[in-house]
């Protein structure tokens, strides 16, 4: 687990080569915040985010303890590892 401002906040593992990026594994696309399955939700560029992580991205204020996390995980869309 990765740790924000003295909160404990899980992390979302890195897709596999077996899943790829952003890319349907069958039970629908990987959501780059959370890491899990989901068929519902939103594409931004190439990435994929599922409907749950989107309502809570929305409702999370700047001075919560989760954005810094938030903002990680959407830094991935623009500057992927393998870049």
């Amino acid at each position: 687990m990765e740790e924000f401002e003295g909160q404990d906040i899980k992390r979302a593992p890195e897709p596999t080569v077996e899943q790829g990026q952003g890319q349907s594994n069958g039970t629908g696309e990987v959501c780059i915040i959370c890491g899990s399955a989901g068929k519902d939700g939103i594409r931004v560029i190439s990435e994929f985010i599922c409907e749950e992580c989107e309502m809570e991205i929305v409702r999370t204020d700047v001075q919560d303890a989760k954005y810094p996390f938030f903002i990680h995980q959407l830094k991935r869309i623009w500057y992927p590892k393998n870049a």
